[in-house]
């Protein structure tokens, strides 16, 4: 029984902080698609450079890497 209870409060432990970060990854990325909706559009490249550099494996990898790329374009 106590083992149960070990592994549980384990699990947990482990889960919750992962569950905060994609959190962080889905603001980063609203604050992005905010900042090249009103024209800043370097501000926007910092935003998806943090989530890059940050969270490399958040669903929104390929948005991510896609938008950095057409703002190296524009440049």
């Amino acid at each position: 029984m106590r083992m149960k209870v070990w592994i549980i409060l384990t699990g947990w432990l482990l889960l919750v902080p992962a569950l905060g970060y994609a959190g962080e990854a889905d603001a980063l990325y609203a604050k992005a698609l905010q900042a090249a909706r009103v024209g800043r559009v370097d501000f926007a490249f910092m935003y998806y450079n943090q989530i890059d550099r940050d969270y490399p494996y958040s669903r929104y990898r390929e948005q991510v890497l896609f938008a950095k790329g057409e703002y190296f374009y524009e440049l």
